[in-house]
């Protein structure tokens, strides 16, 4: 009994030796290996899964190993104990030999934390780029990215499915230990994100009241709204992920399920849009106009956005943000007293600008007028005895009698 407890140590020690010496080597290798699948080539493909089978046959074949090694120390014990009345102590070999297999048995994992190993995969889609990052390591060049625009320029769709590979993590368990990802994928959407900022209720990316208020250089208070449109580029999608980071996985930080997440996504970038880019707008737009007078914001719009375009593209391009356009998407609203007085210049200038234009033609007119009133007269006199005037032409009643009266005595 004594010797094939102490074989059985031996033999239990030897298992664990050899399962925590593949432990990080699987880690290390398949982590690696697992970025391989991002490449446009069937032979990585087959040559991954292959990898991934191997891992999964030698951790087995350790297992089995294991399990034939101690069972063959207590098969006669066993069988006796089976075969004794006397089953206490045969019951209590049986536990223990059962304890020790559970302790060493292999006990793999699904999607981030699990006893069972289950195959994990995830697609990565046309609109998205990814980056598959060993865990562990020197996953600075063992990382890859998925090279969506290699695709587009050669005109074909970037789409791809990949497995996660997963490997065992010792220790993490009183009697197995779980399957942790040996690789984490991290996807970053490209959709394009359009905001339109106003105070308009019928109108506007949302519902709440979200133009923007500036004040010129002579203080007077200024309301527009802003339309503008992003993405991220393939290219630019690295920058965006150090800046931004990725959505939180829901529970627990110190949660295993949190900590062995094998897949992220980027922070959105509508997250991004409503929060600092909307802040560096606000800014450039009230940095232009603050320099200007109300007139010659008036007179500038065009300038003025020009500056906020140029301004926010130069802020969000190093943060891995492409602006697509940055422009008023709305009038510039004032106070109600300075838009009435707005309103009334307006229309002072543009009645004095009507009168001037006529003045030129006022001899011709005075002249046309002449000529029609004493054509009137003359057909009056020839036709009616009474002289007859131009429609345009309004004299006074008093007169009009007087010369009635005139008339009537000449005729007599």
């Amino acid at each position: 009994m004594i010797w094939r407890t102490i074989a059985t140590a031996i033999t239990l020690a030897l298992w664990g030796g050899l399962t925590n010496i593949l432990s990080p080597i699987a880690t290390l290798g398949l982590g690696k290996q697992a970025v391989q699948q991002l490449n446009p080539s069937d032979f990585d493909y087959i040559q991954t899964m292959g990898v991934f089978a191997a891992y999964r046959g030698v951790d087995w074949l350790i297992t089995f190993l294991g399990v034939v090694a101690v069972f063959s120390l207590w098969i006669g014990p066993i069988r006796r104990a089976l075969n004794s009345k006397e089953t206490g102590a045969g019951a209590a070999t049986i536990f223990a030999v059962a304890l020790g297999a559970m302790a060493f048995a292999p006990s793999p994992a699904h999607s981030y934390y699990d006893k069972q190993d289950y195959a994990e995969w995830r697609n990565i889609g046309a609109n998205q780029s990814a980056f598959l990052i060993p865990a562990v390591g020197d996953n600075r060049t063992g990382q890859a990215q998925f090279g969506s625009a290699a695709y587009l320029d050669t005109k074909k769709v970037p789409a791809k499915r990949v497995q996660i590979p997963h490997v065992k993590l010792e220790n993490s368990g009183l009697f197995s230990n779980v399957y942790v990802p040996a690789a984490t994928l991290i996807i970053v959407p490209r959709d394009p994100v359009y905001r339109e900022w106003t105070n308009a209720q019928d109108k506007g990316t949302n519902k709440a009241k979200e133009g923007f208020t500036c004040e010129s250089k002579d203080s007077l208070n200024i309301t527009t709204a802003i339309a503008i449109s992003a993405t991220v580029s393939e290219e630019n999608a690295h920058k965006f992920l150090y800046n931004f980071g990725v959505e939180p996985v829901p529970g627990d930080p110190a949660a295993p399920e949190v900590i062995f997440a094998s897949v992220n996504t980027g922070v959105s970038l509508s997250k991004v849009m409503d929060t600092v880019v909307r802040g560096k707008v606000h800014a450039a737009l009230c940095e232009a106009m603050g320099g200007r007078v109300l007139d010659d914001v008036i007179q500038q719009k065009r300038e003025i956005m020009k500056e906020v375009n140029d301004g926010v593209k130069e802020y969000a391009t190093p943060l891995g943000i492409t602006i697509g356009f940055v422009g008023l998407a709305g009038s510039l609203d004032y106070d109600s007293t300075i838009q009435n007085a707005i309103n009334h210049v307006y229309t002072s200038k543009r009645i004095a600008e009507a009168a001037e234009s006529l003045a030129p033609a006022l001899p011709v007119m005075q002249q046309e007028a002449d000529i029609q009133v004493k054509k009137g007269i003359a057909e009056g006199i020839k036709t009616k005895g009474i002289p007859t005037l131009p429609s345009f032409v309004v004299l006074p009643q008093s007169w009009i009698d007087a010369a009635g009266a005139f008339f009537n005595s000449a005729g007599k």
